[in-house]
């Protein structure tokens, strides 16, 4: 039948052959970010919030941690940092190569990725390992994707919900291939429309919520994210 091709997953091994013919297969990752602008005509809106909560992070070897928002998306299969977050952590870096596509282009790109990183929630003690992490320039998600404390109080059955605002950018993102830390501990189910949440061993990740904005806000996004990875290193020939 007729559909969008956006439906399509597409699967291509890319392989370079050396002077030894010997293969090596590239890091893969297929993503998917769409951005709808237009005037609000109406005045006050809204504004889809993400799972994004306020975490610390540190190298596992260092008592140093730093403050970041992390966005819990269960629709990629790997995490990433922001390069400036990996800066922040005087982090080491290893080059590598990933074939990066998004909305049916794809390009090869180098990027960097980091172990022995480490997540707690903003205001615990206990660190929780993260895997491999890959950095890039940004988080595909923005400020205004961020649950407030002041639109959370309006629904009285989340009551209990306390998310602390940071002054930072959003510079982790956190996907499947961390499933500790995106295991549902305790759920508090929608009430009349409203957004549910779901508490982790980072905190509670409020799913749903609309913010309100002003008529000065007239930029609408809508983020469709999908991303998989397969790690150039641990598929080399050598």
């Amino acid at each position: 039948m007729k559909h969008p091709t956006i439906l399509h997953i597409y699967k291509k091994r890319i392989e370079q052959k050396d002077n030894s013919d010997k293969y090596t297969q590239a890091a893969s990752v297929s993503s998917t970010l769409v951005s709808l602008n237009g005037r609000n005509h109406t005045g006050a809106g809204g504004q889809q919030t993400l799972p994004i909560i306020p975490v610390q992070i540190k190298l596992s070897n260092s008592n140093q941690t730093v403050q970041t928002y992390a966005f819990m998306d269960q629709g990629s299969t790997a995490s990433f940092c922001t390069e400036a977050l990996q800066q922040d952590l005087h982090a080491k870096a290893k080059r590598t190569k990933i074939l990066l596509k998004t909305m049916g282009q794809e390009k090869m790109i180098d990027t960097s990725f980091v172990k022995g990183l480490e997540v707690s929630c903003i205001e615990g003690n206990d660190f929780y390992q993260l895997p491999k992490v890959y950095t890039q320039e940004e988080i595909p998600a923005g400020k205004e994707h961020i649950p407030t404390q002041e639109t959370i109080n309006k629904w009285k059955y989340l009551r209990e919900i306390k998310l602390p605002e940071l002054d930072c950018e959003i510079g982790l993102l956190i996907g499947t291939n961390a499933p500790k830390l995106m295991e549902p501990w305790k759920i508090i189910n929608s009430q009349n429309g409203g957004p549910f949440a779901v508490k982790t061993v980072l905190g509670w990740v409020v799913n749903g919520l609309n913010q309100e904005t002003t008529e000065s806000e007239n930029t609408s996004c809508a983020v469709v994210n999908r991303i998989s990875v397969t790690d150039l290193g641990e598929l080399l020939v050598k």
